[in-house]
């Protein structure tokens, strides 16, 4: 379940929302612009789209829309990790897959893995065309905000949300994911050991390799913070 406390009125009240009736991405934060409907308690509101922070609310029978500020909190917490390798990332995922893991977001660790390992495959074997108009889309943000958020990225250590996904690069649920936590580690002995040149990327151009490494190391610990181990254990450093 999803808390929110907003102002639709004078006093705020609390609205309860399934998670299943939210969008999400697939780090399992939520989407924008996904309409939902909601139970404000005496005063039935329906919540046509959350876009931007904001919800659209419009009261039965009431002609106008109110637009108000709406705070979401998970209930389930994702783990904050920092890994100073990627081999590190490869234990903690060996980890999961030894002693069990929850969801705390919507991935599961073939699913995480998998697209980890496609992603670190991609400088090395090239990048896919992504069709139209996306390829525009990605041409302008290559040449605008781009480099910024790359510099944001690799200053502060941490992936931001939000940002959509690629699906071509996440399989479907219910896959192995002994076969995938040994394919994330292959992909990882592969860019670490790969002394030939690299491909640009369509978003932030050419990397080089300890960019690439330090890119990755984020990207990583993003998505691994989604899935919580079941015991108290940690993965061995």
């Amino acid at each position: 379940m999803f808390r929110c406390r907003e102002s639709l009125s004078s006093s705020p009240v609390v609205i309860r929302v399934r998670i299943t009736d939210i969008g999400r991405s697939g780090d399992g934060s939520l989407c924008r612009g996904r309409p939902v409907t909601v139970d404000s308690g005496p005063k039935q509101a329906t919540a046509t789209w959350v876009s931007g922070g904001e919800r659209y609310t419009r009261a039965p029978k009431a002609r106008r829309w109110t637009r108000a500020k709406v705070k979401w909190e998970m209930s389930v917490k994702r783990r904050q990790l920092r890994f100073a390798t990627l081999d590190e990332a490869v234990r903690d995922a060996e980890h999961l897959l030894a002693n069990g893991y929850e969801l705390a977001g919507n991935w599961d660790l073939t699913q995480c893995c998998h697209h980890l390992a496609v992603l670190m495959d991609y400088p090395i074997d090239g990048f896919p065309r992504f069709p139209f108009p996306i390829n525009v889309g990605c041409w302008l943000l290559k040449h605008t905000v781009a480099p910024g958020r790359l510099k944001k990225v690799l200053e502060s250590g941490v992936w931001p949300e939000r940002i959509p996904t690629d699906k071509r690069t996440v399989p479907n649920t219910g896959g192995k994911d002994a076969e995938a936590v040994a394919r994330l580690k292959q992909a990882v002995e592969r860019l670490q050991t790969h002394t030939g040149s690299f491909q640009p990327s369509p978003l932030f151009g050419m990397l080089d390799k300890e960019t690439l490494v330090k890119l990755h190391r984020i990207h990583t610990a993003h998505h691994l913070g989604f899935l919580l181990p079941r015991n108290a254990g940690t993965p061995p450093k």
